[in-house]
């Protein structure tokens, strides 16, 4: 049985080039700018959710607030009266 040649030399070559291009995009202002949009985002999702989940807001007003977030609806969130009808 033969083993394979493996040239390792040759494969920390290429990590090492790969490891300088990804350090050399994420320094980027536009991949930086976009990562803090994302960011900001997924942390006001995860408000969010805790504010449900502790029953600071209904589910109804937490799915309301998430598609204002997102931006795919309006800020109409129905009061309480409005939803026990």
């Amino acid at each position: 049985m033969t083993t394979p040649d493996i040239d390792l030399d040759k494969i920390i070559s290429q990590e090492m080039d790969r490891e300088a291009k990804r350090k050399e995009y994420n320094e980027r202002p536009d991949v930086k700018e976009k990562r803090k949009a994302y960011n900001q985002r997924r942390q006001a999702e995860i408000k969010i959710a805790r504010a449900v989940m502790s029953d600071e807001m209904t589910k109804i007003e937490g799915e309301a607030a998430l598609a204002v977030l997102r931006g795919t609806a309006t800020p109409e969130v129905p009061t309480e009266e409005e939803d026990s009808e």
